[in-house]
């Protein structure tokens, strides 16, 4: 039969770590919630035997820079596994370097450094963001800094203070996110932020509104129902990135030679419809070119009073739709979109003279994340 393939640290974990439990009077916890031990070992013929593996397989290498002072880190079971196992170096190559079987080292292993840290929590809340110049996560391009501040630095400013953790490892998980220019108002995003290495895990529900007045002191955002969570939440706020629905209203300008009319923009009054949308143009640097279908499950328009030109537009998506060129349809890059549904009124009318139009988003909200959380 064949024996079960134990990690070296899983076995040590489960030899060691009730004993470690019982010299410390401490709980051993396995789910991952608790402090983590850490204890580096070093053997003192290590660089010898890596540089053997660089000879036998170079390639592996030849992407990773400064390769002898990064060894320590870059050799990892999942590393040699994809590299230095007998589907992918031969029997002969391998052997011509190293020895096989590899001969018993002469001296022992060597404690290099022992750290503890501290319990990992997740707090959980919602957010409203008010402003249309702030952007969700820091806007760093090429290392320089594009915005000021981000609502990620202002909600984690506090919290950091609160739980008495390290900045530089704390995680700021949302539900999706909103562009700069849109407002994200009614109930509010659902986010996560993950605190490694907690110092103060006990943290009570005076606590925790307290720390949503402080939070909310700034005039752009708003946090509510703060709490921990377990890890495994997480995978609900993560799925729901795909299976959630979203309300938007859009205040939409048309630009042709005749006024709106009531007839006209009943045109966008739609039940569930199905869109095929492109990557658009605005974040081909960043996204795959793909096409993407995409439910709309619900659109209605309404004149704005007193403006000719002017009409909102309510609509009910699904999860990572782009509002934006489903209005402007994005040079046909959206199918359909809002602007070819009014042209298409106007050819039925024969007003070819008014087939030069235009549309687009004066000014966007989310008005609605529907996700239970």
């Amino acid at each position: 039969d064949v024996q079960p393939d134990v990690p070296l640290k899983e076995a040590w974990k489960f030899i060691f770590g009730s004993k470690l439990s019982k010299l410390y009077t401490v709980t051993l916890v396995t789910d991952g919630n608790g402090s983590i031990l850490t204890i580096e070992l070093e053997f003192e013929n290590e660089d010898s035997e890596l540089q053997k593996l660089i000879e036998i397989k170079p390639e592996a290498f030849q992407n990773r820079q400064n390769v002898r002072k990064k060894c320590n880190n870059i050799i990892t079971r999942n590393f040699f596994e994809n590299n230095f196992t007998p589907e992918h170096v031969s029997f002969n190559e391998f052997s011509a370097k190293c020895d096989l079987p590899p001969a018993v080292p002469s001296s022992p292993l060597k404690v290099k450094n022992i750290s503890i840290l501290g319990e990992t929590l997740f707090m959980a809340g919602r957010y409203n963001k008010f402003s249309r110049t702030l952007c969700q996560t820091p806007w760093i391009i090429d290392g320089k800094r594009i915005a000021e501040s981000s609502l990620q630095e202002i909600i984690q400013e506090p919290v950091i203070k609160l739980f008495k953790c390290d900045k530089n490892l704390v995680r700021f998980i949302a539900s999706g996110r909103e562009d700069v220019d849109v407002r994200c108002l009614g109930s509010g995003r659902p986010f996560v932020i993950e605190l490694p290495d907690t110092q103060h895990t006990k943290v009570t529900f005076l606590e925790f509104r307290a720390l949503e007045k402080e939070i909310n002191k700034s005039p752009d955002l708003h946090v509510q129902d703060l709490q921990l969570v377990k890890r495994e939440d997480l995978t609900h706020i993560k799925k729901g990135e795909e299976t959630k629905t979203k309300n938007y209203r859009a205040l939409c300008v048309y630009t042709g030679e005749n006024t709106l009319t009531n007839d006209m923009i009943s045109v966008l009054n739609k039940p569930e419809f199905v869109i095929e949308q492109k990557t658009p143009i605005r974040v081909l640097h960043r996204r795959s070119l793909i096409t993407r279908s995409k439910i709309i499950h619900s659109m209605k328009a309404s004149l704005v009073k007193n403006h000719p030109k002017l009409f909102c537009l309510d609509v009910v998506t699904q999860a990572g739709t782009y509002i934006k060129e489903l209005v402007h349809g994005d040079f046909g890059r959206t199918i359909p979109n809002v602007k070819d549904l009014l042209l298409d009124f106007l050819k039925e009318k024969n007003n070819e003279i008014l087939y030069n139009i235009n549309v687009d988003i004066i000014a966007l909200d989310v008005t609605a994340v529907n996700l239970d959380w």
